[in-house]
């Protein structure tokens, strides 16, 4: 409130503090109404907290249970990562498997022999190929480097060429594949053939593939050998094909029909015929006959030399066998075929030796590396892909073939127990901290809050959570919807759950997870916290469970009892139904919050029409001061002059 003063005029009257004195009296009030507009807005601030911490706990939970629970998560581990990784999703199935890599997927990159730095290309269109894509390079004729410049940006990315200065004076040239694979092979056509021969990429091929078996059949127990040439490709692969197919099953031999006794025999006697009691005597009992041995074998084919190597295991139907002959064991080396199933044919369709270096009719004079598809022995099969991520041999699981490798890399799926472990803590620490804030808000009030030991055990506040606390200590003390809230929460962690007869545990106490879950309780000593219902994790305890029984442990946080997948029971799944009418839009939170806006809109307006009451208020008793000031200075003007005329009267 400003001075009240009237300019060339002192306050003789004491006007100002009078109305000083009356407007004190009357900001009381409004000073009330602020205090009480300040403690609405603070429980707003703590019912919109109280709501995220409450969503945070919801949402933690849901996530215990829910389609994207950490419990269907996988893991893939390889006894070796250098060799092979494993990447496992959610619909890995859980198993253990042996993989040797035999040969890792790679592209052509060829090198051309050592180029003078001033070597030309011929003018022409030069085709190059890259599988099935053709890349046009229409050239004008003019150096190397240009050319290659003009292959790079013509492939888009799937052939790449580099120069590379060998020596101060000369260059090489290296063109390469980008993809990997025997889809992905490096082409040329006739113009292209003739400018990378005048580069040294390629020369004429002259080999030939060797061939050892065509349409050989082999039937039940039978056996062959094929003698290997001592000079075969030294870049060549052995490739066999192969078909398996399974004989008709004959019946089973008729049983003979055993003993029996001769007849009794009978008389004639005029039209009578007599027949006499059969003959009675023990008989020996035969047994049945054997049934034939079957053989399954599936492991039909090796190469014999100085010491024996298993090809991959055949499988029904069609299929194909590659090894490259760097893998043949050393000496004079056979192959050999030895059917020992007795109710499958083996039929040999060809097996050749191929030099692998060989397009037709070029090669490649100085290959780093050639197009080959990625060999892997898994389980005793061997597959191929164009590819080193292979990811449809394991349902939903990739493996990650890193290097070839002779020795057996083993792999384990299962469950991603650090996730599920993670989720369960993260469940567990918001599920404390939402009970510290409700322990906070419904304990009695403290003369002394910063020592109040509901704050001091909750070690993981900061200095500023702490201070809030201190000042909201108490403040729902009786607040039904919050008590309740507490209770059915503890509660709800105590109960059992599961599936009775199937579960291995029915309580999270069986799993390491209760109020005093690292400590034994003693009856010298309480520990206060304990009673409050904060929950511990015995790390121990936990894992031990989650890696004997993954399921059940599940089912103790979320679990379909009516074997309908529909989630209706678990602690997760409880706490996430009890919390669901606060944190839900439109639920008890927000209406909670929106009944205190309305309350702090009502004391807004009450604020401002109050303010303007004692703007009013303040200019009037200014108005009525003034006056009263302006009639006491006009009375004592008077006086003055009557005192005047008085003694000039005297006189």
């Amino acid at each position: 409130m400003s001075d009240f003063s009237i300019p060339g005029v002192n306050d003789p009257y004491g006007t100002q503090k009078i109305i000083s004195g009356l407007m004190k009296v009357k900001n009381f009030k409004l000073t009330e109404m602020e205090k009480s507009k300040k403690s609405f807005e603070e429980d707003k601030s703590i019912w919109q907290d109280l709501n995220r911490h409450m969503k945070t706990v919801s949402d933690a939970a849901q996530a215990l249970y829910g389609f994207n629970t950490p419990f269907g998560a996988k893991l893939g581990k390889s006894s070796d990562e250098d060799i092979l990784s494993v990447a496992a999703t959610r619909r890995a199935v859980d198993g253990d498997y042996q993989v040797k890599v035999e040969q890792l997927a790679s592209g052509d990159r060829f090198l051309s022999k050592s180029l003078p730095l001033d070597f030309r290309v011929p003018q022409g269109n030069y085709t190059f190929t890259d599988g099935k894509k053709s890349i046009d390079v229409p050239f004008h004729g003019t150096k190397l480097s240009e050319f290659v410049d003009l292959l790079n940006s013509k492939a888009d990315g799937k052939i790449r060429a580099v120069l590379v200065r060998d020596t101060e004076h000369s260059q090489v040239m290296q063109i390469e594949t980008v993809g990997v694979g025997v889809k992905n092979k490096l082409g040329f056509d006739a113009n292209a053939q003739k400018l990378m021969t005048s580069l040294g990429v390629i020369e004429p091929d002259t080999s030939q593939d060797v061939t050892l078996a065509t349409n050989v059949q082999l039937p039940p127990l039978g056996q062959q050998s094929w003698n290997i040439p001592s000079k075969v490709p030294a870049d060549g692969v052995l490739k066999i094909q192969y078909q398996v197919e399974d004989i008709p099953s004959t019946p089973p031999p008729t049983q003979a029909s055993g003993f029996t006794l001769p007849p009794s025999g009978s008389v004639q006697f005029q039209n009578l015929t007599i027949q006499n009691s059969p003959m009675q005597a023990p008989l020996p009992q035969e047994a049945p006959p054997p049934p034939p041995a079957v053989v399954v074998n599936l492991q039909v084919l090796s190469l014999q030399g100085n010491s024996s190597l298993p090809l991959s295991p055949l499988k029904d139907g069609n299929g194909e066998i590659t090894l490259p002959v760097a893998d043949f064991p050393a000496g004079q080396l056979t192959l050999t075929a030895n059917n020992q199933n007795t109710g499958k044919i083996v039929k040999i369709t060809s097996a050749t030796i191929q030099d692998f270096a060989s397009r037709g009719n070029w090669k490649p004079t100085n290959p780093v590396t050639q197009a080959r598809d990625a060999i892997v022995d898994f389980e005793g099969i061997q597959v191929t892909r164009d590819s080193n991520s292979i990811s449809d041999v394991v349902p939903g699981t990739t493996l990650t073939l890193n290097a070839k490798s002779n020795k057996k890399v083993n792999i384990h799926i299962g469950p991603d127990t650090k996730a599920i472990k993670n989720g369960v803590i993260d469940f567990l620490v918001n599920y404390n901290k939402l009970l510290t804030d409700l322990n906070v808000l419904t304990s009695m009030k403290s003369p002394d809050p910063a020592n109040a030991s509901v704050i001091q055990d909750a070690n993981y506040y900061t200095d500023d959570e702490k201070k809030r606390a201190e000042k909201i200590l108490g403040r729902y003390q009786g607040d039904f919807s919050l008590n309740s809230m507490k209770s059915m929460l503890q509660r709800t962690m105590m109960d059992p759950y599961g599936i009775p007869g199937k579960s291995a545990y029915v309580l999270l106490a069986q799993v390491g997870i209760s109020t005093n879950a690292n400590g034994e309780s003693s009856s010298s000593h309480i520990d206060v916290t304990k009673l409050r219902g904060y929950l511990e994790i015995n790390d121990a305890k936990f894992d031990a469970a989650v890696a004997q029984h993954p399921q059940s442990v599940r089912d103790l946080f979320g679990v379909a009892t009516h074997g309908d997948f529909i989630v209706d029971s678990g602690a997760a799944y409880k706490v996430f139904q009890i919390l669901k009418p606060y944190t839900q839009l439109g639920g008890f939170n927000d209406n909670k919050v929106a009944s205190i806006d309305a309350r702090i809109k009502d004391k807004d307006n009450q604020v401002r029409e109050y303010k303007d009451y004692l703007s009013h208020y303040e200019q009037d008793l200014k108005v009525k001061y003034g006056n009263m000031a302006a009639m006491l200075d006009s009375m004592k003007k008077s006086s003055s002059d009557l005192d005047s005329l008085s003694r000039q009267g005297g006189q």
